[in-house]
């Protein structure tokens, strides 16, 4: 039997995969990750044939039952060695995937013949901010509940990459 933060990443992973799957995206596992745990690729038909198309996305994954939602924003403690990764400038754009789950894990995951179905929600965010200094502490991140990770929401992120825009809007 997993333990409990073994169970919450590989729903997490399952998560992603179908998100990325769906949005026409292979996802694979950097090898050594060095603190990014997928790397996407976007796939289009070109000519008869599916190709990568280049766009790309580094993704670091978190799931956690200890969230909470104020004012359509999801607030999260993320270890400083974690936020500092993902607010590096890079040339592939690195975001974070956040997995929320019920606090009971029986609340998880249930299936019947005609879903399966993961509880909560992940979401996304593209951090923007200033290195902290003690690798130790965490940093008070807010997501926006209208990021949710989803095959659209993903489609709209790598168009945003295609177009050089910022992933935030901007």
């Amino acid at each position: 039997m997993l333990d409990k933060n073994h169970l919450m990443e590989e729903l997490c992973k399952a998560y992603m995969h179908a998100v990325c799957s769906m949005a026409g995206c292979t996802i694979s596992k950097p090898d050594p990750d060095y603190g990014i745990d997928c790397h996407l690729e976007e796939i289009n038909k070109i000519d008869d044939q599916f190709l990568p198309t280049g766009i790309c996305l580094d993704i670091q994954a978190k799931s956690t039952t200890n969230f909470e939602i104020k004012d359509n924003l999801i607030v999260y403690n993320l270890k400083n060695r974690n936020y500092n990764l993902l607010i590096k400038n890079t040339t592939t754009k690195r975001i974070l995937v956040l997995l929320l789950l019920p606090k009971e894990k029986d609340e998880w995951l249930n299936n019947d013949i005609n879903s399966l179905i993961i509880k909560k929600c992940a979401f996304w965010c593209q951090l923007n901010g200033k290195e902290k200094e003690n690798p130790d502490n965490l940093t008070t991140i807010k997501i926006p509940t209208n990021q949710i990770f989803s095959p659209d929401n993903l489609k709209e992120i790598l168009f945003k990459i295609k177009q050089g825009r910022d992933l935030n809007g901007n």
